[in-house]
């Protein structure tokens, strides 16, 4: 569980930490873009480290209640604030393997699956049909941490060449 809240948390602050650089450089995804040209203070802040901070506070703002897990999501904020694209075809070559090749949509499947057994486990217990709970191994783990691992490096990188 802490896993996919870390990916959450990871992505928001890679988003809020690029926003003001998106800004100044005219790359800020549309909403963003919208969000920044409704916010009256923004508005009389001359070029600088206030303008700077306060598009980081604005975008944090509305951010805040946004769960940032899925995969669907984490494509649709680098998107909609960054102008970024998706990170999967980063993630699906720093995960492949000659045993365990990886395409776009297998990252994609593998996170929604991890984020819906955490789902699970959260609300549910994690449960089988019959009652009985569903064993976490070490294999499982290891596994998720490395999705998790590969898939922040990917945004991270997919941020970076957004930026360039």
């Amino acid at each position: 569980m802490l896993t996919a809240a870390a990916l959450d948390a990871y992505v928001h602050d890679v988003l809020v930490a690029a926003s003001s650089t998106a800004e100044r450089r005219g790359l800020l995804g549309t909403l963003a873009r919208k969000w920044v040209n409704r916010d009256a203070l923004l508005a009389s802040l001359p070029a600088g480290t206030q303008r700077r901070r306060r598009i980081r506070e604005l975008i944090a703002q509305r951010l805040e209640r946004a769960t940032i897990m899925k995969a669907a999501a984490v494509e649709e904020h680098l998107r909609d604030v960054l102008g970024a694209g998706p990170p999967w075809p980063e993630a699906a070559t720093a995960m492949t393997s000659l045993e365990d090749p990886m395409n776009e949509a297998a990252v994609r499947a593998r996170l929604d699956a991890f984020v819906s057994r955490r789902h699970r486990i959260a609300h549910r217990g994690d449960r089988t049909p019959r009652g009985g709970l569903n064993h976490i191994g070490a294999d499982y783990v290891e596994d998720q941490l490395f999705l998790m691992t590969k898939l922040a490096g990917a945004v991270e990188v997919t941020v970076r060449a957004r930026l360039r």
